[in-house]
């Protein structure tokens, strides 16, 4: 049934997803084509259209009802406002790590926040493309920890709450993109597994 799978990273760019590269050998293992592609980071001055620029012209051919559609962080973002323009399905869509309010930073990382938020504001989605979005018609499933390196719990979940997603609370993950994780997201390895031999 799925014969792809897309990989959207966060704010720092894809060399900042150390997870990433152990999750796309997997993904080729299970016979997908995998779609990881760099958007830039806060660093190279993105935003939202640049972002959604790049996604149409690399990405979108690749997009359907086969299509495992995987984000995280501020990729969680971008997915919103992008599908709820777009009004486009895929097969099933994850989130790691999604918040409600991406310019929501926890205290302790208020400084690097204010690094983020030039680039955050434009991808944050509104109350209407959240709206779009849960609406759209392929199950949603949503990763959140309870020790985020960025963002409290209750930003996470609310995430979940508002895109209409099944949320999965996984404890002590951070910000679900550390090297030492490599063996620590079974759960999210798991469910892609499950949906490529069902």
């Amino acid at each position: 049934m799925y014969k792809n799978i897309v990989i959207v990273h966060g704010i720092g760019g894809l060399h900042r997803e150390m997870y990433f590269e152990h999750l796309k050998g997997l993904c080729e293992d299970l016979g997908l084509d995998v779609y990881m592609p760099s958007m830039g980071g806060y660093r190279d001055g993105v935003t939202y259209d640049t972002w959604r620029e790049k996604f149409d012209r690399e990405i979108l051919p690749y997009i359907g009802k086969d299509t495992i559609l995987v984000a995280q962080s501020m990729g969680t973002q971008f997915v919103v406002k992008y599908f709820a323009e777009k009004k486009i399905n895929v097969g099933v869509y994850i989130s790691t790590a999604g918040p409600y309010n991406i310019l929501d930073i926890k205290e302790s990382m208020q400084e690097k926040g204010k690094l983020f938020e030039p680039v955050s504001t434009t991808f944050a989605p509104t109350d209407e493309e959240r709206e779009i979005f849960r609406n759209l018609d392929f199950p949603k499933y949503s990763f959140y920890t309870d020790n985020d390196t960025f963002f409290e719990e209750d930003n996470l979940s609310n995430y979940a709450i508002a895109i209409g997603s099944t949320a999965r609370l996984l404890p002590g993950k951070a910000h679900f993109n550390m090297e030492d994780m490599l063996d620590g997201l079974k759960e999210l390895e798991d469910m892609i597994k499950s949906f490529v031999t069902q």
